[in-house]
């Protein structure tokens, strides 16, 4: 049906490389979606939402997008953000940490709130983001003197 493969196949799999698997499973995922009119959330309907939330902020921008059964509606996104958080604070989640930090080590955090002094004339609908990084020292290599 996506042409990756034109041999008859009766009783195998076919077989596809990472790549193409991705972009099958992606628009099997897009299929299911559609098809339950959204009240089935795929892990790509729920993901593409959380990013779409986490990078504009916007929820008029998520219901676009849920209005063309492209990703989860704003409500699943924020009760699943909000679940997240839950978890985090209750310790149901043993590391919130990413995956390269290392426990009991030196770290030296960097937070900077950047403000685009957007002027509305309610004052709502702004701009806000704040970036962080984390900073460990490599043990695997000599300090520069």
């Amino acid at each position: 049906m996506v042409g990756y493969s034109e041999e008859p196949v009766q009783k195998e799999k076919v077989k596809l490389e990472s790549k193409n698997a991705c972009k099958v499973a992606s628009i099997c995922q897009d299929l299911i979606y559609a098809s339950g009119r959204g009240n089935v959330t795929t892990h790509k309907s729920l993901a593409l939402g959380m990013a779409v939330r986490q990078i504009t902020g916007s929820v008029g921008l998520l219901r676009i997008l849920h209005g063309l059964v492209h990703c989860a509606s704003a409500d699943t996104v924020y009760k699943h953000d909000s679940a997240l958080t839950v978890s985090i604070i209750n310790g149901e989640n043993d590391s919130f940490l990413p995956r390269n930090i290392i426990n009991d080590v030196f770290t030296c955090l960097v937070w900077d709130k950047n403000d685009f002094r957007e002027e509305t004339s309610s004052g709502k609908g702004t701009t806000h983001v704040t970036n962080g990084i984390a900073i460990q020292r490599n043990h695997g290599t000599k300090d520069l003197q």
